[in-house]
């Protein structure tokens, strides 16, 4: 018997006593089921992402479009507790974690070298920022809060992996493919809800006043939901994958307006923006226009993208100066009263009720002119508390405000500025391929990411929103890598070339 089979043997044994073992701890008590069996697979998933880190990162995909729905059946049972909605959400982090793990352990492996040293680098900004997002969580208590922690550190860890697992544009390639196929069905259950309301088990959840959604139930026509927490989050990642599939790229990265697969993305693209029309999300569909945008700025010489983002920093000033006009003038209820004249049907009731941009432009106001939200290091440091203020907090620079206080924001500020000029040289310095074309891509949407923060700064940290734009980063930092492999491998066979030349000159012929 070869080694092997032996360890196929020795696998099938442990394998079917581990399941034994939690099918009689599950069915031999009263506990739930569905967050009991997640308790179990947790662990096996951090082991199987250890292992098999690849086949980590391809799960961490599939999962993130389901974890949302999975929590749902636990309310099938008459015990029900926050620990075992907790036991389902926090799997996806353990996956980061045991694919994370997967990297740190290679290190003694491989030794200290190049590669490792950039590995480690990365690492320490993630223990940084984890330390950062820590902070402001230490006076909360409870599993909402823990997982909120989470939601900010978790996902960026996944860069660490990157050039060990990710130097490689066939898995990159197959990562983007799993991810946009992965979501057909979430478009497809929001289509539905759309048209016939939300599903039992989706509605038995939100009366069961589990999730803060429970407020969709008291609008005209509630937005879809389908498989994600909520339809902010559905409404954004909706968008952003009919971006995706609308440029004039192909997986590949080669430009083609008319390329192959355009009769299978053309209607999925579709599909995919009446999925978001249905969330009534706003901010999704501008999400998605932003995306479209930012592929082509990139695409364009450095001078236009330097003009481009001093406008849009100019712009968003004269916005928040000009709040507090917006509101004393009613211009939002004028745009609805304009709109609502046209057409009275439900549907365009709910896409045109502004009453939650009101709440951001408050939040705006109070930025601008309340001097109370302006703290040197945060509420937490200055023992505040966010309800001590007139409005709640409901666009970005009120939460950093709140969270870390101006002067880490002007750290913050300097540290973005020096980021994005050191992008913008990288940028313009790739050589021109398909591999360029993904990399700005994958930029792209990371980067339409975070422009969900201009509506709501918690946004870009609502699961998966979190984890497409690390994931997102983590590819486009793989397809630079593989750049450098190419232009090194081409370095190299062009000094063989011009030294098997020499040596022929070199070298009389008879």
């Amino acid at each position: 018997m070869n080694n092997s089979s032996l360890r196929l043997i020795v696998i099938m044994l442990v394998g079917g006593a581990i399941a034994l073992f939690v099918t009689m701890g599950l069915f031999t008590t009263d506990a739930n089921k569905i967050g009991g069996f997640f308790r179990y697979f947790a662990a096996v998933g951090v082991i199987l992402a250890a292992i098999r880190p690849r086949g980590g990162i391809l799960f961490l995909i599939i999962c993130s479009g389901y974890l949302d729905m999975l929590k749902r059946f636990t309310t099938l049972e008459q015990s029900v507790s926050q620990i075992d909605i907790a036991s389902v959400l926090v799997f996806a982090p353990l996956l980061v974690g045991g694919i994370t793990l997967s990297t740190v352990l290679s290190w003694g492996r491989r030794g200290i070298n190049k590669e490792t040293k950039f590995e480690i680098k990365i690492f320490i900004c993630c223990v940084i920022w984890t330390v950062l997002s820590l902070v402001p969580a230490l006076s909360a208590s409870g599993l909402r809060s823990l997982g909120n922690v989470l939601n900010y550190f978790i996902y960026p860890f996944l860069l660490v992996s990157v050039p060990r697992l990710m130097r490689d544009s066939t898995f990159i390639k197959q990562c983007v493919v799993v991810f946009v196929v992965s979501y057909v069905p979430v478009m497809a259950l929001a289509i539905y809800e759309g048209n016939y309301g939300y599903v039992d088990i989706t509605m038995d959840y939100l009366l069961a006043g589990y999730s803060q959604e429970i407020r969709q139930l008291y609008d005209v026509r509630p937005g879809a939901i389908s498989t994600l927490s909520g339809p902010s989050s559905l409404s954004i990642m909706m968008s952003l994958i009919a971006g995706y599939l609308l440029v004039p790229y192909t997986i590949d990265g080669k430009f083609a307006v008319f390329r192959k697969g355009l009769l299978l993305s053309l209607p999925l693209a579709y599909g995919f923006m009446v999925a978001a029309y249905y969330t009534f999300g706003r901010t999704g569909w501008v999400v998605g226009v932003i995306f479209l945008g930012l592929v082509a700025l990139l695409h364009m010489k450095k001078f236009i993208i330097y003009v481009a983002g001093v406008s849009t920093v100019v712009a968003a000033a004269l916005f928040y100066l000009s709040a507090g006009y917006l509101i004393d003038n009613a211009v939002m209820h004028r745009i609805e009263k304009a709109s609502r004249d046209v057409n009275t049907s439900d549907t365009t009731i709910q896409a045109t009720t502004l009453g939650t941009f009101n709440g951001r432009l408050e939040s705006m106001r109070q930025v601008v002119s309340d001097s109370d939200i302006w703290t040197p290091f945060g509420f937490k440091i200055a023992e505040k508390e966010v309800t001590s203020l007139p409005h709640p907090v409901h666009e970005m620079i009120g939460n950093l405000l709140v969270r870390f206080g101006y002067v880490p924001m002007c750290v913050m500020a300097v540290l973005g500025a020096f980021v994005t000029r050191k992008f913008l040289r990288l940028n313009a310095s790739l050589p021109k391929g398909p591999l360029r074309n993904q990399f700005r891509i994958y930029v792209a949407l990371a980067l339409a990411c975070f422009a969900t923060a201009i509506g709501h700064g918690q946004t870009m940290f609502v699961f998966p929103i979190n984890l497409l734009w690390a994931l997102m980063f983590a590819l486009a930092m793989g397809c630079y890598l593989c750049l450098k492999d190419q232009q090194l491998e081409t370095a190299v066979s062009e000094a063989n070339q011009d030294y098997a030349s020499e040596l022929e000159r070199a070298v009389p012929t008879r």
